[in-house]
């Protein structure tokens, strides 16, 4: 069993490092199979952090994962007020949206899945205004 944890940690470590994009997809899926802590070690090296904020909200520490989601989501705000203009906008703005997409996505997702099994009405409610006002 050893070796396939360090497999999978090599695979994380290399789709991280090649394909960020698609580690979030990665770990969300195949929940259970690689080391939490080894795991966001590596997301945050790389600066990924929507899969950072799954692995925390894995954790039990939610409320580290829904403040890095919506961290992420002011990045990519900020991202698409400073860009760059230039003649390929439409499909730059295609990808930004894409992220921005993406991210409020992982946010809704995290806040739903807990809201369904981990927290009261109250602590509910709270989460979701949280993100809302972002």
């Amino acid at each position: 069993k050893s070796r396939e944890i360090k497999d999978h940690l090599l695979f994380i470590r290399l789709l991280a490092e090649l394909h960020p994009n698609d580690l979030y997809d990665f770990v969300s899926k195949t929940d259970g199979m690689y080391p939490l802590d080894e795991t966001l070690a590596i997301c945050r090296e790389r600066n990924i952090k929507d899969a950072a904020a799954y692995l925390l909200d894995r954790m039990g520490n939610l409320d580290a994962a829904l403040d890095l989601i919506i961290e992420h989501i002011d990045d990519i705000r900020s991202r698409n007020r400073n860009g760059v203009k230039t003649e390929t906008v439409p499909v730059e703005e295609t990808l930004k949206q894409s992220a921005m997409e993406h991210a409020v996505e992982v946010a809704i997702r995290m806040c739903e899945r807990n809201s369904l099994t981990n927290l009261d009405e109250s602590q509910a409610q709270k989460m979701w205004f949280h993100l809302l006002e972002k």
